[in-house]
């Protein structure tokens, strides 16, 4: 986990095992606002395992979903539908990354927390998005 931003991370958790790692590391992480999740995945993983797991954990109040951009995205509505199965909570579909990353980046309080999670294909999508000028 990296911490790009005050207060943002950014993770490659993308499998049971590394979600189950990252959700640890944010439970022992104190936070006095919100956890706020930005999250995408590739089809070929078990992503309804580990949106469950997500969802489960109970960390997050709020939980954004962007696809990617790449061929083995995860379509957006599929990613969305199945967060829906398994939560009641704020889920916020994006059609682009950087639309997502402001909302929830900029639109953050201090005592906030975002992390970023899902994907290698998002973190290297999200590095690229911080060499542009934002806002």
């Amino acid at each position: 986990m990296e911490e790009i931003l005050p207060s943002v991370f950014l993770d490659g958790a993308h499998n049971i095992d590394g979600i189950r790692a990252l959700l640890d590391t944010v439970r022992s992480q104190p936070c006095y606002g919100r956890r706020k999740l930005l999250f995408s995945i590739v089809k070929d993983k078990q992503y309804e395992n580990v949106i469950r797991e997500i969802v489960l954990s109970g960390l997050f109040d709020e939980i954004g979903l962007v696809a990617l951009e790449c061929e083995r995205a995860l379509p957006l509505h599929v990613l969305e539908d199945t967060y829906r199965q398994y939560t009641g909570l704020i889920c916020k579909a994006y059609n682009d990354l950087k639309t997502a990353f402001c909302s929830l980046v900029l639109g953050k309080d201090d005592e906030d927390r975002v992390y970023i999670v899902g994907s290698l294909y998002l973190v290297g999508e999200v590095k690229a998005l911080l060499k542009e000028p934002i806002a």
